[in-house]
């Protein structure tokens, strides 16, 4: 129920009684009447009004793989709490131990070559000093060294790529939150393209709904909402939000404005 702002009425009410003069001549003594004074105090006229709408998290995480692989173990299923480095997916990585291997080894044969390049170098320019070589062959040598030099690069590149690679066959959850899908079982292969699960992941939801032409007036950012949820329990079922977003323009089948209420659900109650 979106509550809008009270106006105030005022409705004063003053009551009087007044008793026989004393100078009039009555017949017959009565009994004195008991007369009670109520006092009206100053109040609230309150409109409000209701509407239905659908309950969305805020923000939403896939679960995803950086790379190809087979699904060794899936840690995690509909409705779970996770926290930020919970492991979620365990790939197979014989694959990618391979390659890093392979990695590795280039490396350090690259970086042999470039000490060994580096060594000829030094002598070079030493003796080109003297006079012993020619200017080529100083340059040849320079140009071997620099050679040396940009595979030690790639060869790091490579093996940074690979260690990465690896690192990725363990998927970790980057929120906390809750699962709301798993679209994944062991032993099936995922790609970088294929989304595995969907992850809540925050306590603050959005309530969609829309307001008619008469109503939306009365709504502005900010004003509190009450929102009844059916399926969590009797005495939580109603939550209070916020009004975040007035569109500014109604929609042109139905005339009725998109409201969104802010709602936080700090006890995880919502689903």
């Amino acid at each position: 129920m979106l509550r809008p702002l009270a106006f105030s009425l005022f409705l004063p009410l003053m009551l009087s009684c007044s008793g026989t003069p004393k100078d009039s001549l009555v017949e017959a003594e009565q009994e004195p009447i008991a007369v009670s004074t109520i006092v009206m105090e100053p109040g609230a006229l309150r409109r409000s009004f209701s509407t239905y709408g659908s309950l969305i998290p805020s923000a939403e995480f896939e679960i995803s793989a950086d790379i190809a692989a087979l699904v060794k173990q899936v840690n995690f299923d509909e409705g779970q709490n996770v926290e930020v480095g919970d492991v979620l997916l365990i790939l197979d990585d014989s694959k990618y131990q391979l390659q890093l291997t392979t990695a590795k080894a280039r490396l350090g044969s690259a970086v042999a070559a470039l000490e060994e390049a580096r060594a000829n170098h030094d002598k070079n320019a030493s003796v080109f000093e003297r006079g012993a070589i020619s200017e080529l062959q100083f340059q040849q040598s320079k140009s071997r060294l620099d050679s040396a030099r940009s595979s030690v690069d790639a060869a790091r590149a490579e093996a940074a790529l690979a260690q990465k690679d690896l690192a990725a066959t363990v998927i970790k959850s980057p929120v906390s939150g809750v699962v709301t899908q798993r679209d994944i079982e062991p032993g099936k292969n995922i790609t970088p393209q294929s989304s595995v699960g969907v992850i809540s992941g925050s306590n603050l939801f959005w309530v969609e709904t829309y307001v008619s032409q008469k109503d939306v007036n009365l709504l502005s950012a900010g004003m509190a909402a009450e929102i009844q949820v059916s399926g969590v329990g009797e005495s939580s079922s109603r939550l209070t939000g916020a009004v975040d977003i007035i569109a500014s323009s109604a929609n042109k089948n139905t005339g009725n404005y998109r409201v969104r209420v802010a709602l936080s659900d700090s006890q995880s109650r919502l689903r």
